[in-house]
């Protein structure tokens, strides 16, 4: 791309220094920017000898043709008093054919932010013929930031080659440039689930994150608003509701695959709750898949989909088609390590000497949650699975810091079992290492309450969990107390620590925890119809991030 020098109009002081200035200030904008390499100034400033060969469009073109450009830039600037209105021009050097037009107006005072618009919208043409994050109309990029739009694409490069940490971090950065970016905020949304490292490091700040999407999304197109709205809805768990805008989503942009993802989401992570078919997810998956091969966000859920209907083959292509694309995306690497260890029965560390290079401890950690989610239609499967890919991580051998939490896992899947002298003994281990960690004293009140079923017992962990500052740990506590209050019909306790439940963040939660208390309270007095309506009211609505079970 070259920037050609701009004609200027106005009092010589104000606008002239333009004519060059611009080649300077659009080269170092859009170098880099949705594709672009541009010529540096100094070679087309030497080329453009004279005003004349700039005149007309076949003149300014040998200019650009002789840099080796293969797109060209004029525009003019012009002063009125203390305005300043710039136009430019985007042509195809070749043809001489005007692909993009941009006209933007501020202060002769000011030129930054006039020229940064320039910038925005002439990236926004390049945009709509050459896509960097797929297929999206120009008018989605909606800021006026160049800043802000360099690195949301950037972002969106990263989150295409399975790197959605680098992606959120990305994307962090492009809301501190422009706070009123929407788009931003909403891959940020998509990308943090994704990345292990949500903004802020918990799914409480997901949940601030996609509201600030939607007080910013008033300048988006009507489609990124349906999405918006769509993830919403999922994240507060609204089942019914969710379930009726993903199909809404899927009937009006039938060839989307953005819209296929959060209507495949929709239908996995809250549809199999109410009995619907995995089958209603996977199409939808699949057609987004169809649509953009290089959103790897439609990758992961279907291959559990392949492995409940029993269809391992598929799984297998949709495990190698992703891992084509972005060899390095950790979610895929550990479902194909969950895979090679569950069903190929490979030992943990000849499976993932297969996988090429990998982080080893994220890919690990999240092989866990691949295996319960990919075998969870044959339980012992998928315990087995991951006992012993936890296992490997609770080697002795293994780094001290990480080896509590797999312990914690271990100790867990032999509760599943019945097996509670075993996981009493793994608790042991955890303790030893991390005798104040919160998920370690959780962990027991959960064995305590399998083994035992001492309800003050519990009572007591859940008070000394909610005294912590992490959220999830309170969460936790709030959880404990109700099961306490199932094992002994006392619920005023679970009432007080209900008045805790942030309504700022999840209103609908806390709404479902209370309707569950008084369905708990109702089954202790033996009130059928109560219990029955409490229960009721408080599964329409599903935590977004639960396991999904078919």
């Amino acid at each position: 791309l070259a920037i050609l020098p701009f004609r200027t109009t106005g009092p010589s002081n104000d606008v002239q220094w333009l004519g060059e200035g611009m080649v300077d200030l659009l080269s170092v904008s859009l170098d880099g920017f949705a594709g672009w390499r541009t010529v540096h100034p100094r070679t087309v400033l030497a080329r453009a000898t004279s005003a004349a060969e700039l005149s007309d469009v076949a003149g300014a073109a040998r200019v650009a043709r002789s840099t080796g450009a293969a797109t060209m830039v004029l525009g003019s600037a012009v002063a009125l008093g203390p305005q300043l209105r710039l136009h430019a021009d985007l042509y195809d050097v070749a043809s001489g054919r005007r692909l993009t037009s941009v006209d933007a107006v501020g202060t002769v005072a000011l030129p930054g932010p006039v020229v940064d618009s320039v910038a925005v919208g002439l990236a926004r043409g390049r945009l709509a013929r050459h896509p960097v994050g797929g297929v999206r109309s120009p008018y989605e990029y909606a800021t006026t930031s160049a800043p802000a739009l360099r690195v949301f694409l950037l972002a969106e490069q990263l989150a295409r080659q399975g790197d959605f940490e680098a992606a959120a971090e990305s994307l962090q950065r492009t809301i501190a440039i422009d706070s009123t970016f929407g788009l931003a905020y909403y891959r940020l949304y998509v990308v943090s689930s994704f990345s292990g490292a949500p903004p802020g490091g918990g799914r409480f700040d997901l949940t601030r994150t996609i509201r600030a999407a939607l007080r910013h999304s008033a300048g988006l197109p009507q489609r990124q608003r349906d999405l918006l709205a769509a993830v919403d809805l999922q994240h507060r768990g609204l089942v019914t509701e969710a379930l009726h805008r993903a199909d809404d989503l899927g009937r009006h942009y039938p060839d989307d695959a953005e819209a296929a993802y959060v209507q495949g989401e929709a239908y996995y992570h809250l549809g199999l709750f109410v009995g619907e078919s995995p089958a209603r997810g996977l199409a939808a998956f699949e057609r987004g898949i169809q649509l953009d091969p290089g959103l790897l966000e439609n990758y992961n859920h279907p291959i559990d989909f392949r492995i409940w209907m029993g269809d391992t083959a598929k799984a297998w292509a949709l495990v190698r088609q992703g891992r084509r694309i972005a060899p390095h995306y950790s979610v895929l690497q550990a479902l194909e390590l969950a895979l090679r260890v569950g069903l190929e029965n490979e030992p943990p560390n000849v499976a993932f000497g297969r996988l090429g290079p990998a982080d080893t401890l994220d890919v690990l950690r999240r092989s866990l949650l691949e295996a319960l989610r990919g075998f969870d239609i044959e339980p012992a499967r998928a315990v087995a699975t991951v006992d012993t890919l936890a296992a490997a991580l609770a080697d002795p051998g293994a780094p001290r810091a990480t080896r509590p939490q797999f312990l914690l896992v271990r100790a867990t899947m032999r509760m599943t079992q019945g097996r509670y002298r075993a996981a009493d003994s793994l608790l042991a281990e955890a303790r030893a290492l991390d005798p104040s960690g919160w998920l370690t004293r959780a962990t027991m009140a959960v064995l305590e309450l399998s083994s035992q079923r001492r309800a003050g017992v519990v009572r007591s962990a859940a008070r000394n969990l909610d005294q912590e500052t992490d959220e999830a740990a309170r969460f936790f506590a709030l959880t404990l107390d109700l099961l306490a209050a199932e094992l002994d019909g006392d619920t005023t306790e679970a009432s007080t620590a209900l008045r805790q439940c942030p309504e700022d963040l999840f209103p609908e939660y806390c709404a479902a925890w209370r309707h569950a208390l008084a369905g708990i309270a109702a089954a202790a007095h033996l009130i059928d119809p109560a219990l029955r309506s409490g229960l009721t009211d408080a599964l329409t609505i599903v935590p977004y991030t639960v396991l999904a079970t078919p």
